[in-house]
């Protein structure tokens, strides 16, 4: 038993066996001219439509574009490994440098006790201090000027 039944625009006509009630049999059949619609890309129905293949060209691009991301990440990898490396590096020696400076600090505020300095003065220099406090001399300002005068006339 066949059956002809329209599809789509009515310039193909898909005829169906049905002989077997399990299996259906699709042909496609022309039937002239086909009336002008919108223009739609014209594919067929019967066959896989063939994917377009890569040009050598743009696969040697490709892969070489990837091999130079690949360089370029690397690199960047081993760049920060290195700034790290010296970043660490400089942060011992500045820690070595802060405890240095501590050390000389320590010391001198060791060094710098008015006991010990007064003991050392008195014990080798022979120095004392004084019975008396220090007071400060006062020179009267006419005094002052009479004397600039005279000893810039000289």
């Amino acid at each position: 038993m066949k059956a002809v039944a329209s599809r789509g625009r009515g310039d193909v006509n898909v005829v169906e066996d049905n002989r077997s009630a399990g299996r259906q049999e699709h042909r496609y059949i022309y039937s002239g001219d086909p009336k002008p619609a919108a223009p739609v890309p014209a594919m067929r129905l019967n066959r896989r439509p063939v994917r377009r293949r890569m040009s050598t060209f743009n696969l040697i691009l490709m892969i070489f574009a990837v091999g130079v991301a690949i360089v370029l990440y690397v690199n960047n990898i081993l760049a920060v490994n290195q700034l790290a490396y010296e970043a660490s590096q400089l942060q011992a020696r500045l820690d070595a440098l802060e405890n240095a400076n501590k050390n000389l600090k320590a010391e001198l505020t060791k060094k710098s006790v008015h006991e010990k300095i007064g003991a050392l003065a008195a014990g080798e220099l022979k120095l004392h201090d004084p019975a008396q406090p220090q007071t400060p001399l006062e020179i009267d300002r006419a005094l002052q000027e009479k004397l600039t005068s005279a000893v810039q006339s000289r």
